[in-house]
């Protein structure tokens, strides 16, 4: 029954390993849509390998990749696009909005420098639900659990580690 224990105690600590490691990386994105006015919004995929997009929500319905997002006195959100280009759009007025802007540019326009964050958790921290991954997240991590878990025992069996270890 000790081995059993051993087992059991191992698999707990690695899944709850696995599960934070996944919730500090960002990897449990659930909110994957969010209106910025009438003419744009953000989506993205409902895993973390999914960029997150500005599309057009009227018109020829373009879609940019967006790698980092801020909102700037609550009245605009600033974008850097995936090609180190910059963007502005207001929430209420769809004429105040301007794309392909250098970083120079931006803090000049709203006089202070731009504090940006990573898309992903931007949409995640103001976006919609449209996707919740969190029970094949979690079901993720138990298989990956399940098949470290047995390696790592065996491993601590057979001393295969460095051999620094022994010295302690």
């Amino acid at each position: 029954m000790k081995k059993f224990e051993i087992f059991v105690k191992l698999f707990v600590v690695l899944l709850v390993i696995f599960c934070f490691e996944s919730y500090f990386k960002g990897e449990i994105i659930q909110k994957t849509f969010m209106d910025i006015n009438e003419y744009y919004h953000l989506e993205s995929g409902p895993n973390p390998f999914y960029s997150v997009f500005i599309c057009e929500s009227k018109g020829n319905l373009d879609c940019f990749v967006v790698e980092e997002i801020s909102n700037q006195d609550k009245n605009y959100l600033i974008g850097k696009m995936e090609n180190n280009q910059y963007f502005y759009i207001n929430y209420s007025d769809n004429n105040k909005k301007k794309f392909n802007l250098t970083k120079e540019e931006i803090e000049k326009i709203f006089s202070q420098k731009i504090k940006l964050e990573k898309s992903k958790k931007y949409i995640n921290k103001y976006g919609k639900d449209e996707f919740n991954i969190f029970e094949e997240m979690l079901a993720a991590k138990f298989i990956k659990t399940l098949l470290f878990t047995p390696i790592i025992l065996m491993l601590i069996k057979f001393k295969i580690y460095p051999k620094s270890w022994d010295k302690e």
